[in-house]
């Protein structure tokens, strides 16, 4: 039906914003650029997007930032240091 195919559209425009983000979260991401991939209003993807992810988008950007920004300080801190964080201050706390 028309209305199924509508719901489909709205799933396929969020889960294509969603992997843009993944992909480009280093970029620049503001919602006109974001909208125009998809052929919407910034305005209507912004409702959207809330809707169906019961998030903003610029907030589920800055989340995105935040866990890849963790792994790779994570990741940075093993290779440099030799431990990972937990380990390294413990390290320090208990080296009197």
């Amino acid at each position: 039906s028309y209305f199924k195919s509508l719901e489909l559209t709205k799933n396929g425009a969020i889960l294509t914003i969603k992997k843009y983000i993944l992909n480009h979260y280093e970029d620049d991401l503001y919602l006109e650029l974001l909208a125009d991939i998809v052929s919407l209003s910034p305005r209507y993807l912004s409702e959207l997007f809330k809707k169906e992810e019961g998030i903003g988008i610029i907030k589920y950007i800055r989340q995105i930032r935040m866990e890849k920004a963790k792994i790779l300080l994570v990741k940075t801190f093993r290779e440099v240091i030799g431990l990972p964080p937990e380990k390294y201050r413990q390290k320090i706390l208990h080296s009197d």
